[in-house]
């Protein structure tokens, strides 16, 4: 599929990265030209989530305490769905608000790799 297109560009959730960054490299890829791991290097944000201002995760959690609850369950099922529901809710928060460019500084930061990358 790479052979397909001029140029690519691989993000994957920084809690991720062991178990991909290997397999990117071993096909000739490399690490902040043609791919790079999204979050920041803090517990519970080494994802795409991670990048949103605290604001909007603290009113997601707020909002949604039953998944956040769900997140310490020893079934792993509900872990999955509590963590899916969150992501969901997440997204529409972020959709649903204007921010300046000033309050996503990790986004921005992303943005800049992705356009350095192409």
């Amino acid at each position: 599929m790479l052979s397909r297109l001029d140029k690519v560009f691989i993000t994957f959730d920084l809690d991720a990265k062991d178990e991909v960054m290997p397999k990117l490299t071993s096909i000739g890829l490399l690490d902040e030209i043609d791919f790079c791991a999204v979050g920041v290097d803090q517990p519970g944000r080494e994802c795409i989530e991670g990048l949103l201002p605290e604001t909007i995760l603290s009113e997601v959690y707020a909002e949604n305490v039953a998944d956040v609850s769900a997140l310490a369950s020893a079934n792993s099922s509900a872990r999955r769905s509590a963590k899916s529901n969150l992501k969901k809710a997440a997204l529409e928060k972020f959709k649903s608000c204007s921010l300046a460019s000033s309050d996503l500084p990790e986004m921005k930061k992303l943005m800049a790799k992705i356009a350095k990358g192409f």
